[in-house]
């Protein structure tokens, strides 16, 4: 049975962003698929870092492993890891560029 990791609107509090290590899940948007996930991929970013409430809800599609980060180390990763802040960035770019883009499965 699957579970719903993340809901469209709420807020993250205690564990940012999950990371996939196992398993994937899928992304929507108002109930509609935009996005598969997979090992490495993480999501719930955009709410740790703008401080709102998530873009998307997210749902396991198999057994899953989520790792997953406290706040505050979270915060010294991205100071004392400057590739992940990279590899963060690229990926909200690559948001941005399939949000003015029609709908698109991946």
């Amino acid at each position: 049975m699957w579970e719903v990791v993340i809901i469209q609107m709420s807020m993250i509090a205690l564990f940012e962003p999950p990371m996939i290590a196992e398993g994937q899940a899928r992304v929507e948007k108002d109930g509609e698929k935009i996005r598969t996930l997979g090992p490495g991929n993480f999501f719930g970013e955009i709410s740790l870092i703008d401080k709102q409430p998530c873009t998307a809800s997210v749902t396991g599609e198999s057994d899953m492993t989520v790792l997953a980060v406290n706040h505050r180390p979270f915060a010294h990763l991205l100071k004392t890891v400057p590739s992940l802040c990279k590899d963060m960035m690229i990926a909200l770019f690559k948001y941005i560029r399939r949000a003015e883009q029609p709908s698109i499965c991946s």
